[in-house]
């Protein structure tokens, strides 16, 4: 259990999937902003039980096939539960309710993507863990399936206005599916993505100060108005930060 029983994160999300095909260059474009009050408590299976309610949410997508779309948190109705291990696995999720295109905002993709796997065991300099990350979601929009392989290795201990903060690198590779349905059309895409990233764990409190990921790479897209699937690039940036 964290020594602070509630904190707030602000997660940015910055996701472009250029398509080039048909003489054409195109792309997807999804930017966010969301704030979550996060809540611990004990759960059912010994460990915590994390609450994480959005307060305020700014998103905009844009594809060569629908017009611009934009949501904000009235689209997200309710709270994101999930009680992870001491690993950080989510053993049970439990999504608000959403509209407007916000199912890309489900329990499953938040409590595998909010925190970091860590070891499970006290960690110094130098040392290393390795773990994988698979789930999938299925809901109004579609479907989502992720399976990730990361290596986690500490590289330093610091001091952050009197938090001892362990540093931490990680690196490996991600596969991302999607089907989904966007304002009425049809979109499958796949993709394998190179994943570096890095952390700071503050190490009194028990919670993550903030994380940075850049996942890149290539894959393919197809519409229903596209009589072939084109090959895509992508590249996608999320930043964590705690707000003190």
């Amino acid at each position: 259990m964290p020594s602070v029983p509630e904190v707030t994160y602000v997660v940015g999300d910055t996701l472009s999937i250029e398509l080039e095909g048909l003489g054409q260059e195109m792309e997807i474009a999804a930017r966010s902003r969301a704030t979550y009050a996060v809540r611990y408590a004990s759960g059912s299976s010994g460990g915590p039980r994390v609450t994480a309610t959005l307060e305020s949410l700014s998103a905009d997508v844009a594809t060569p096939l629908t017009e611009p779309m934009s949501l904000d948190e009235g689209a997200v109705e309710g709270e994101f539960v999930f009680e992870p291990d001491s690993r950080g696995r989510a053993l049970s999720t439990s999504s608000p309710r959403t509209s407007g295109g916000a199912q890309v905002f489900s329990a499953p993709i938040v409590a595998h993507t909010l925190f970091p796997r860590v070891a499970g065991r006290v960690v110094s300099v130098g040392d290393s863990w390795i773990d994988s990350v698979t789930y999938s979601e299925e809901n109004e929009a579609g479907e989502t399936a992720v399976r990730s392989r990361l290596t986690y290795t500490v590289v330093r201990e610091s001091m952050d206005r009197g938090r001892a903060i362990l540093e931490v690198d990680f690196e490996g590779t991600a596969e991302v599916s999607q089907a989904l349905s966007i304002e009425g059309a049809a979109i499958t895409q796949a993709s394998e993505v190179e994943v570096v990233g890095s952390l700071s764990w503050d190490t009194s409190a028990g919670l993550m100060h903030e994380s940075e990921v850049v996942m890149e790479g290539t894959g393919s897209v197809r519409a229903a108005l596209l009589p072939v699937a084109l090959p895509t690039r992508v590249r996608w940036l999320t930043r964590v930060q705690m707000q003190d």
